[in-house]
């Protein structure tokens, strides 16, 4: 795939504060979160001081494919959603 002249300025950018905190609040919730933050000790693994726009980036996807709602509605909707709104 072809860089656009954006990917430039993107890929050196660092991650944002929301990206950050989306990370946090999804690996709670998400089955791959324990691959990005320790469960029991809170701690990184990986350093968000260095972290670019981009690989935050696919780290929320990656949590996002992975998540598990605590909220019942927000499950069944989830179903939904993958089986291509039929139960």
């Amino acid at each position: 795939m072809d860089k656009d002249w954006i990917d430039d300025i993107i890929d050196d950018e660092p991650a944002t504060w929301w990206q950050l905190e989306k990370i946090e609040r999804l690996c709670q919730t998400s089955s791959t979160g324990s691959n990005y933050i320790c469960p029991s000790t809170g701690a990184y693994k990986y350093d968000p001081n260095t972290l670019t726009y981009e690989e935050a980036s696919a780290i929320i996807y990656n949590l996002k494919e992975n998540d598990n709602p605590r909220d019942c509605r927000d499950q069944f909707l989830l179903v939904l959603k993958r089986n291509g709104g039929t139960i």
